[in-house]
């Protein structure tokens, strides 16, 4: 394709036509290019290609991020799981049995769902709010349908440091503090 030669600048028209060819067949080949993607539709569908593997690379990304935030928790939440059986309960909370009652009283505790949830059966002695607050927000167990332990814990990270059950400290402290229970848009309260 290339029509010009060294040899043409002993001829300066001669090398200026050369390069005025070489121009000429190169739009020719550019016209022809984009002809056919106009004729093939394959611009818009290239953009249409482009915008679908950025949105593609976008989710990913958030998954990733989730996925990082995912093992973050878990480990923390083992700590707090480990700290608890050797250190036993943090001194300054309320007492488990005042927990407990804070959350029969509060509608976002469903008692049959937690238990539904459960892998084994809660001995009769020990009620579902019992439970979550010694064990279950520990755990990452949902109270019920409409408040996720783990993304209260991922919005709150002090809440599990200072070793409060999720719900337990909501219900008590977070609401009144305007703390964060959902995830971005999320308007089902699962995170």
């Amino acid at each position: 394709m290339n029509n010009f030669h060294p040899d043409a600048l002993s001829d300066p028209s001669d090398a200026m036509a050369a390069l005025e060819r070489e121009h000429e067949e190169l739009q020719a080949l550019l016209r022809d290019e984009i002809e056919a993607l106009r004729t093939e539709g394959g611009i818009a569908a290239l953009r249409i290609e482009e915008e679908r593997h950025l949105k593609e690379l976008a989710h990913a990304s958030q998954r990733l991020k989730a996925s990082d935030a995912t093992r973050g928790l878990d480990a923390a939440l083992l700590c707090r799981r480990l700290r608890l059986g050797v250190e036993g309960r943090p001194r300054g909370l309320p007492s488990l049995r005042a927990q407990a009652a804070a959350l029969r009283k509060s509608p976002l505790f469903d008692a049959e769902s937690y238990r539904a949830a459960l892998c084994v059966a809660l001995p009769r002695r020990l009620s579902a709010e019992r439970h979550y607050v010694a064990a279950g927000a520990f755990e990452g167990l949902d109270p019920g349908p409409d408040f996720s332990t783990r993304t209260y814990y991922m919005l709150n990270p002090d809440v599990l440091e200072a070793g409060w059950p999720a719900l337990a400290h909501y219900v008590l402290h977070g609401a009144a503090e305007g703390r964060q229970v959902r995830l971005g848009n999320d308007e089902s309260g699962n995170g």
